[in-house]
């Protein structure tokens, strides 16, 4: 009589620095019979040593970690560790990071609002070597591309370090808490914001600071 094969689940990590949320995910995963959660990371380096140490299949990885960039984050770990995927979880609109999530390697793009369903079935569609976004990604992508001077045309002019700043200035950080965030030079940030401002035809730094506060509130 042969023995039947081994089942195997998926290796999950979560990344994420909300303990209530990580922590009912993770049970929801675990429940699953596919699935396993091997860890849980809520910092930069607490997330490299994890995945060091579990080497799991896929990461589902917050953006908006308060330690570090999310998308800094997932560039690093798609280069130390190219065969593990990794999704994007947020609370942040769609149209502004997700094609900014998939040109740093990201496999699938989740809102954090999306019900437990839809989350499985995303890292299921991952695990298997294929790709996942919420319905609502593509069609928003294609719109984008359809209409390049859109009403979200100046945020996404901005690259990835300067919407990171003009993020971070909307949640009120300072220029040195910014660069200690990012891990940059303080000049540097500020050389970022001139840029902002200037993409974004704001011609005083109180006035920036107004546009990215309402920018930060209407993402959340």
């Amino acid at each position: 009589m042969t023995t039947p094969p081994a089942f195997h689940k998926t290796r999950v990590a979560v990344i994420d620095d909300h303990p209530v949320f990580c922590d009912g995910l993770s049970a929801i995963l675990n429940r699953q019979p596919d699935l396993e959660v091997c860890g849980s990371a809520a910092t930069h380096q607490e997330a490299l040593a994890l995945i060091e140490r579990t080497r799991p299949q896929v990461i589902l990885l917050d953006i908006s970690l308060q330690d570090c960039d999310g998308l800094d984050l997932l560039r690093t770990i798609r280069t130390l560790h190219p065969r593990i995927a990794v999704a994007i979880l947020s609370v942040h609109d769609e149209s502004v990071y997700a094609a900014r999530a998939i040109r740093a390697g990201a496999s699938g793009y989740i809102m954090k609002g999306a019900d437990s369903r839809r989350i499985i079935q995303s890292l299921r569609e991952i695990a298997a070597g294929g790709f996942a976004f919420s319905p609502g990604v593509q069609r928003r992508l294609f719109w984008e591309q359809a209409q390049p001077n859109g009403p979200n045309a100046a945020i996404h002019s901005l690259t990835d370090r300067e919407l990171s700043v003009f993020r971070l200035l909307g949640q009120g950080m300072n220029t040195e808490e910014m660069a200690a965030m990012l891990k940059i030079s303080v000049k540097t940030v500020e050389t970022h914001r001139m840029h902002i401002k200037s993409k974004l035809d704001i011609d005083s730094l109180n006035k920036l600071i107004e546009c990215a506060v309402s920018w930060q509130r209407a993402q959340t």
